[in-house]
C-alpha cells in the first residue's frame, strides 16, 4: 500500500490542475492513494506472454473486413419500432 506525504499530494494536485486547501489535503491524499494502489494490483498482473496492444494498427488480424450485400431501405423499416414515409420514427428529445 501506498502512502503520499502532503507535499506529494499537493504536488500531484498541482499537476492535476486541482485546487486545494488546507482543509482538504488529507482528503484528496487518501484518494490519490486509493487510486495508486490500484495502479499497484493492475501492475501485479502476470503479462508474460502477452504481446503488448500500443496500437489499433496491431489489432488488424483480429477480424477480416469482408463486402457483404447492404440491408436495403424496406428491410431496416421493417425491422424498425416505428417508421413513417421511409424514416425511422423516435420520440422527440426537447
Amino acid at each position: 500500500m501506498s502512502s503520499l506525504s502532503p507535499e506529494e499530494t499537493l504536488k500531484i494536485a498541482r499537476f492535476s490542475r486541482i485546487e486545494l486547501g488546507e482543509g482538504h489535503v488529507q482528503e484528496m491524499q487518501a484518494k490519490f492513494t486509493s487510486i495508486l494502489d490500484a495502479f499497484e494490483v493492475v501492475s501485479s498482473v502476470p503479462t508474460e506472454g502477452h504481446v503488448d496492444l500500443q496500437s489499433p494498427r496491431a489489432w488488424k488480424d483480429l477480424r477480416r473486413d469482408l463486402v457483404v450485400e447492404a440491408l436495403g431501405q424496406d428491410k431496416a423499416m421493417s425491422m424498425a419500432p416505428q417508421s413513417h414515409d421511409g424514416h425511422f420514427r423516435v420520440p422527440a428529445v426537447l
